[in-house]
């Protein structure tokens, strides 16, 4: 046996050596070295870029080129840097993102930000009930009134003058005509759905303000959602990500996958919705029903397409969003469809609004104004218009409808025989869902109320439409296939779960030869003009 002094040591080996210059530095030294200091210049390039960013650069478009030479920058500066400077990072690169809009704008975000933090450290410390629901008003009066006087204010003041019109009473109310802060509403519920998750004790305040402002302004979600959630955003800021290679490239399919619907089948529909929804009295029968169903796939295109972009790149990035679409169209009730569309705002609604009502706890008639208060709400929540507050009617009825009818529905399926053929049951159902969300969704996108009715109204009238819908040679096939790949991919995954996971299961090639013909196709097919997302608006 030999024994070793703890006064003597061996001398290092040159593996060994001294990492401060006095010896051979380990490999491995040497790669975190070289990758530090190529993260150091990549930010120092980063800074200098956003110094001569021109004040119009249209980051916010996922779409756009120049998105995605920010995205590359800063997917590759984070990747690079020190794991301890990489949220520091993103938070920087989510305010230049956003600085975009407008600086004013930026510092309106950062100072709902500061409130919304504070207060939630008061609300987790005060012991006194009655204290920690002082704060909780305060916290949330703060943060809707910002969004009422931005969003609202014209909207309430120009209804009172038209109402006091209607009894004859002429008042010229003064109009603010605020420019709606980007991502308003998304980041304000984010806020109030922490300031209650902090009152609840659901979660502890978070105590590292930088944690906090990423979070609010993390720039995948922040314009357009999905409304995530505090609980599962801010524990993942807790240890800088480990990158792994089967995360990253799934995160890089789904952007993927996002871009194909958003610019091969979103824009090329928007050619044509556009203009019909424009002058509605100039199309009838087929024309009319093409501009109500091509709307209705438009939107969800659209919506699907920032949102499945959004959660690609947050997973790059080493974050994992809240899920926002499950096969909406597949739903066979209303209630099913919103169980599958804009899923975090649905789910946002039922726990920060449908349950503090009451719910259906305290009776069926007070469960069902409830309903209609959380449809009326999220209709006026998505545009201060009335035809915004009529789609989100027409939804809470069709709840009501289906909530009351249920055992009539069922009597007279069994007395036809159509739940004895349950493929040909399942199908009714969801054609007639269909039909209905996409009548509501004329009121969503109409002009105004007389539009809406006019275009619904075409679709049972003959004579001669206007042939032009804004659409070029191609147009309709690009569209048409990109529609039937979007529906036939989202039928499969109902069957089998996963597109993604089938298709990893395959050998390389295969799988090469799939996402590189799916690349090919929004290339060549793909329509990359600038159109914005529909969800910027909101």
């Amino acid at each position: 046996m030999t024994l070793t002094s703890d006064r003597h040591t061996s001398a290092p080996t040159p593996a060994e050596g001294p990492a401060d210059g006095g010896g051979l530095v380990a490999p491995e030294q040497r790669t975190s070295r070289i990758r530090t200091l190529s993260g150091l210049a990549l930010l120092v390039a980063f800074g200098a870029a956003v110094f001569f960013l021109p004040r119009d650069v249209d980051l916010l478009q996922f779409s756009s080129f120049t998105f995605f030479v920010f995205y590359a920058l800063v997917l590759a500066v984070f990747w690079l840097l020190p794991g301890k400077w990489r949220w520091m990072f993103v938070l920087a690169a989510s305010y230049v993102f956003y600085a975009t809009v407008g600086y004013d704008l930026l510092l309106l975000m950062v100072l709902c930000t500061l409130v919304s933090f504070g207060l939630a450290l008061a609300i987790g410390s005060a012991e006194s009930e009655t204290r920690r629901k002082v704060l909780l008003a305060i916290a949330i009066a703060f943060q809707l009134g910002v969004l009422v006087a931005f969003k609202y204010v014209d909207f309430g003041l120009s209804s009172l003058e038209s109402s006091l019109g209607f009894l004859g009473i002429e008042w010229d109310l003064p109009v603010l005509a605020w420019i709606l802060p980007l991502g308003l509403s998304f980041y304000t519920f984010m806020i109030i759905g922490y300031l209650m998750d902090v009152f609840r004790r659901d979660v502890e305040p978070e105590t590292n303000l930088f944690h906090y402002a990423l979070f609010v302004s993390f720039f995948p979600h922040i314009v357009a959602g999905p409304i995530d959630r505090a609980p599962k955003f801010l524990p993942q800021l807790g240890e800088p990500p480990q990158f792994t290679y089967s995360r990253f490239t799934s995160g890089l399919k789904q952007m993927l996958w996002g871009l194909f619907k958003k610019a091969v089948i979103a824009d090329r529909l928007a050619l044509a919705t556009s203009v019909m929804f424009a002058a509605p009295e100039q199309y009838r029968g087929l024309f009319a029903l093409f501009a109500i169903y091509g709307y209705s796939i438009q939107i969800y295109a659209d919506f699907s397409g920032y949102t499945d972009m959004a959660l690609g790149a947050a997973r790059t990035l080493g974050l994992d969003l809240q899920k926002n679409f499950e096969r909406p169209y597949f739903a066979t009730t209303i209630q099913d469809f919103w169980r599958r569309w804009h899923i975090s705002l649905t789910s946002w609604m039922r726990d920060y609004l449908y349950v503090p009502l009451g719910g259906n706890r305290r009776g069926p008639l007070r469960g069902d104004i409830n309903i209609m208060a959380v449809f009326l709400l999220s209709g006026l929540w998505h545009g201060s218009t009335w035809n915004f507050v009529i789609w989100g009617a027409l939804h809470g009825v069709y709840q009501l409808v289906g909530k009351h009818t249920r055992a009539w529905r069922t009597r007279f399926n069994d007395s036809i025989g159509l739940s004895a053929r349950p493929r040909l049951h399942k199908f009714v159902q969801i054609f007639t869902t269909f039909n209905l969300v996409a009548i509501a969704w004329v009121f969503f996108n109409a002009p105004d109320f007389g539009s809406a009715v006019t275009l619904i109204g075409n679709v049972f009238r003959s004579g001669i439409s206007n042939p032009e819908v804004g659409w070029r040679f191609g147009d309709p096939f690009f569209a048409s296939v990109g529609i039937i790949i979007m529906f036939t991919a989202e039928y499969y995954e109902r069957k089998r779960g996963s597109l993604v996971n089938v298709v990893n299961r395959r050998p390389q090639w295969q799988r090469w030869l799939t996402y590189s013909l799916l690349l090919w196709i929004v290339v060549v097919f793909g329509k990359f003009g600038g159109q914005e997302f529909i969800y910027f608006a909101f």
